[in-house]
């Protein structure tokens, strides 16, 4: 795998304030795995490995020098994939898969922020809870007091300075 070409990349993410590596999935394919499987299983489960490639992301890019705040999420975008689809190829059985698609885009809203990790102060005994967020606002089920004495299950305020949020935008093909 050419690291040098990571390496610039590593270092053009963070002069142009990025936060998203691209990465060729010939690298990734050239590369040998323990499990034979590996590369199909990240094609057809690409939503189970996606947290992973985030935290290896993170991690190559803490060891180049640039670690993450506390407001920037680092994200993994491969490119290169071994089969081009089209759009009429998208279908329910698609959902958590690693497609690439061509299509023509026709239109396109602007860019919104998207709450990716949010952080919550319970008001009953002021501890903060961290919630991943996953597609829509979740809030804790429950206060994470360490020592367990807040029975809190409803009474939380966001707390938006401490919150990690991504741009998001929709794009129709």
């Amino acid at each position: 795998m050419p690291l040098r070409v990571y390496i610039q990349m590593a270092a053009d993410l963070k002069a142009n304030e990025k936060q998203t590596l691209s990465v060729d999935f010939y690298h990734i394919s050239s590369f040998q795995f323990q499990d034979p499987h590996f590369l199909e299983s990240l094609l057809q489960e690409y939503e189970r490995f996606e947290p992973y490639l985030r935290m290896a992301v993170t991690m190559f890019l803490t060891g180049q020098g640039y670690p993450p705040t506390k407001n920037l999420f680092y994200r993994c975008a491969i490119f290169n994939l071994p089969q081009l689809g089209k759009i009429r190829d998208l279908k329910t059985n698609s959902i958590g898969k690693l497609m690439s698609i061509q299509g023509t885009v026709t239109r396109t809203t602007e860019v919104k922020p998207e709450l990716i990790v949010a952080d919550f102060l319970c008001e009953s005994c002021k501890a903060i809870t961290t919630v991943e967020q996953s597609f829509r606002y979740t809030e804790p089920n429950h206060c994470s007091k360490a020592d367990g004495s807040c029975q809190n299950t409803q009474d939380w305020s966001i707390m938006f300075g401490n919150s990690i949020f991504t741009d998001w935008q929709k794009i129709r093909v």
